[in-house]
């Protein structure tokens, strides 16, 4: 099954409802090691981000959040619920992003992705992104003395 086949709903964080905000802080916290916290996310519902939750029967299924810079956005955070990853979510919400920044006429979108995390990884790679560089013991990880590289991705528009 792919993400055409089910019936979603764009929404801007803007748009959410308390529950829907629950539903992504929950989402947050299951999918990331270091998740952000609700006051996090929703410091992104302003005008310096373009940030979309997914919606699947008024549920939250994933999220996207874009950084707005001079002349590139970032990525910062693209998440699909667990349960539902697989089914193009991802794919639609990068998608989305990434015409809204050739609307807003951005010339590049960078991003950072764990090294090991071969699923974005692809993801990045089908949406256009490139990689551009290594930032050496980036993330944390279970292990207190081992960190992970973040590799450094670019698309350009």
């Amino acid at each position: 099954m792919t993400y055409k086949a089910i019936k979603t709903t764009a929404l801007p964080f803007t748009a959410l409802t308390l529950a829907q905000w629950q539903d992504i802080a929950a989402i947050e916290a299951e999918s990331h090691f270091t998740p952000w916290s609700l006051k996090s996310l929703q410091s992104s519902a302003d005008t310096r981000h373009t940030a979309t939750a997914m919606l699947i029967d008024n549920q939250v299924a994933a999220y996207s959040i874009f950084m707005h810079n001079v002349g590139e956005w970032e990525l910062l955070n693209i998440t699909v619920a667990p349960e539902l990853q697989g089914l193009g979510l991802g794919q639609k919400l990068l998608a989305q992003g990434l015409d809204a920044a050739r609307v807003a006429n951005i010339n590049h979108v960078f991003l950072e992705v764990r090294a090991s995390n071969a699923a974005a990884l692809a993801l990045y790679d089908r949406g256009g992104f490139v990689d551009v560089g290594r930032r050496k013991g980036y993330y944390r990880t279970a292990k207190i003395d081992v960190q992970e590289d973040a590799v450094i991705m670019r698309c350009n528009l």
